[in-house]
């Protein structure tokens, strides 16, 4: 009696193609390291006998039902998106580092941009100088006994746009200058209502538009409604004057805290807090020295940050950061930073105008 021809035969596997051959079968026993084999034997009047039929465990389910629903986390195009997205932004970068370089060597007649660099860090470096505001140990130790004066927060924001401008890049992102000066006032809002639990403060909003400017949002302790408000702000055009009157006749309409009302007369019952961002290179701020009596009052401190283009001689930089420079000193309470287009920059001097203006620091402008 002949020997029985062993072949191999079709075995179902759920999930997959019939397995017809060796190979097949030894790859579909990867799946599972339980397998063993068996050897599947006929005779020659083709009655199927096995010899040998041990499975110690039919592919195990888990195993199949994870290859059945893997599914790969993006596809081909998605990738191939995503390269094409990466590549534009990097030859974007590199675009602008060239750019920057070219306005380098016309506007300051030099070759490397880390020289502009320095030179505009020189430049924030003269106005980031502060002393103590007390004389000595007695001042401090007596500031401890007044009672804590209420604050009006004004921010005045200007919503001029120039043309061609440069914007803030945050986190390889760029924002417009009002865009990031939006980002930063809610951040400003947020830390101040993390500094006083009991909401000893009120925010109020004056928008700076082409020529004048106009209260949009009366002081309020909702400080959701404030950043709402913010983010709905636009951009107008602008001009080579602003005539910064009607910006003093707003805030001149507040009334001035009776002192007699305070628990110590020396100490007013609130303390007025405007902040200006200025956000223009081109256009002079024309400034009334009539107001420079109302700016005087101790209860009125007047913060300044500008952004702007790098100084160069095809902008007005220079002549806009005089200006500011006489309205800071008209207080010693008042405090201007210019930023240029650095979003650093724009954090530090934020920082440097968060405490309360009576209790912070001086600032010293180092000419």
């Amino acid at each position: 009696m002949s020997q029985p021809n062993e072949r191999i035969i079709p075995i179902k596997i759920e999930g997959r193609e019939n397995t017809t051959d060796l190979d097949n079968l030894e790859e579909a026993s990867s799946l599972s390291p339980n397998i063993e084999i068996a050897s599947i034997s006929h005779n020659e009047n083709n009655n199927s006998q096995v010899e040998k039929s041990k499975f110690t465990d039919i592919f195990n389910k888990k195993n199949i039902n994870d290859i059945k629903e893997f599914k790969p986390k993006m596809s081909y195009s998605q990738i191939t998106k995503k390269c094409d997205n990466e590549t534009l932004k990097r030859n974007s970068n590199e675009n602008n580092l060239r750019l920057l370089r070219e306005d380098a060597i016309t506007k300051y007649n030099i070759k490397t941009l880390s020289q502009v660099l320095i030179k505009e860090d020189e430049h924030f470096k003269k106005y980031m100088h502060f002393k103590g505001q007390f004389k000595n140990e007695i001042e401090i130790l007596s500031s401890f006994d007044k009672p804590y004066v209420w604050e009006k927060v004004v921010f005045i924001i200007d919503c001029g746009e120039d043309e061609n401008v440069t914007p803030f890049n945050i986190n390889n992102r760029n924002l417009s200058a009002l865009e990031a000066i939006k980002l930063r006032i809610c951040m400003y809002v947020n830390q101040k209502k993390n500094l006083s639990q009991e909401r000893l403060h009120e925010f109020g909003i004056i928008v700076m538009t082409t020529h004048s400017a106009f209260w949009y949002l009366n002081f309020t302790k909702n400080t959701d409604l404030v950043k709402n408000k913010i983010w709905d702000l636009e951009s107008f055009p602008v001009e080579d004057i602003f005539n910064f009157d009607s910006v003093f006749e707003l805030l001149q309409e507040i009334p001035q805290p009776n002192h007699h009302e305070s628990p110590n007369n020396d100490t007013p019952i609130y303390i007025l807090h405007p902040i200006i961002f200025y956000n223009r290179s081109y256009t002079i701020p024309m400034f009334d020295n009539c107001h420079k009596g109302y700016l005087e009052n101790s209860h009125i401190a007047l913060d300044i940050i500008m952004s702007h283009e790098n100084k160069g001689t095809d902008n007005r930089v220079d002549d806009i950061c005089q200006v500011f420079k006489l309205m800071q000193k008209i207080n010693k309470q008042n405090i201007f930073v210019p930023i240029g287009r650095s979003y650093k920059k724009f954090v530090s001097a934020s920082y440097s105008i968060l405490g309360h203006p009576m209790k912070r620091g001086l600032q010293v402008i180092k000419d």
